[in-house]
């Protein structure tokens, strides 16, 4: 990856090492992690627990890459009180985690992290996807290489392409020129959307500041026709959640009655 490539790719992080929130401002009990990325530094996660004795399965939340995982606790949290743990972590160069922040780096951290996790007393089996903007792209990547580990996924503000997302952001002929110096060597969402096998749902805000219309449609040609596409009416970028308790519980039911519930019944029938 040469330097203008680097360049225009931090455009996707936005990160910190601020404390922001803390689980048991959500009432939360959490588990704090450290395990080993790759390259050889520390990455830094956490469990959030679930409120329910009997948890019904694991979330894989992505974050969006937007300060680092303390800030996105509040998008999450509310799976804890419909009976999911909650996995996330902060990529490498974001929060807590050392090392340097890269698209094609990704997928080694998820890995990584995953790995930690199958070996913890969290693992029961396969887990869903929850992931939000750049988030998407690393769940993706995820998916692509661990398909037989998961169970479904719920993908918030997620472009087709990267070089699509930095035409977009910064429009004709400086987007064009910043997106043409991007070099990554790493799937596509778009190479990845249509080979999922699994329930789906994809999440637009209607006020998203994060994805415009020409990613959005990008996304809509490569997704599966069996896949549930959630406009969300007067939502703002990562508001869908976390100030509406209706889409709250409509998640929760999709990963319940969709993705867990089906896993269930292939053991029950193996």
């Amino acid at each position: 990856m040469g330097f203008m490539s680097g360049f225009v790719e931090g455009f996707f992080f936005n990160t910190d090492n601020r404390t922001y929130w803390l689980p048991q401002h959500f009432g939360l009990k959490a588990k704090r992690f450290k395990t080993t990325a790759a390259a050889g530094h520390q990455l830094a996660g956490l469990v959030l627990e679930s409120k329910k004795k009997d948890s019904i399965g694991t979330i894989f939340f992505f974050t969006p890459a937007l300060y680092n995982v303390s800030f996105n606790i509040g998008q999450a949290a509310f799976l804890t009180d419909h009976g999911f743990n909650v996995l996330m972590f902060d990529y490498s160069g974001c929060g807590n985690s050392l090392g340097h922040s890269s698209i094609a780096g990704l997928l080694s951290d998820a890995q990584a992290v995953f790995g930690w996790f199958k070996q913890s007393e969290y693992y029961s089996g396969k887990v869903a996807l929850f992931a939000q903007a750049l988030g998407c792209d690393a769940a993706l990547q995820f998916y692509s290489k661990n398909q037989a580990d998961v169970c479904g996924l719920a993908l918030e503000s997620c472009y087709a392409s990267r070089q699509g997302w930095i035409k977009d952001k910064w429009g004709p002929v400086i987007g064009d020129l910043a997106a043409s110096q991007l070099n990554i060597d790493a799937i596509e969402p778009k190479d990845v959307l249509p080979t999922i096998r699994v329930p789906l749902i994809e999440i637009f805000p209607e006020k998203d500041t994060y994805i415009h219309s020409n990613q959005k449609s990008a996304v809509f040609n490569v997704t599966p026709k069996s896949a549930e596409i959630w406009n969300v009416s007067g939502a703002k970028s990562l508001a869908v959640f976390p100030q509406s308790v209706p889409n709250q519980e409509r998640l929760a039911h999709f990963f319940e009655k969709k993705c867990f519930k089906r896993q269930s019944n292939k053991n029950k029938n193996a």
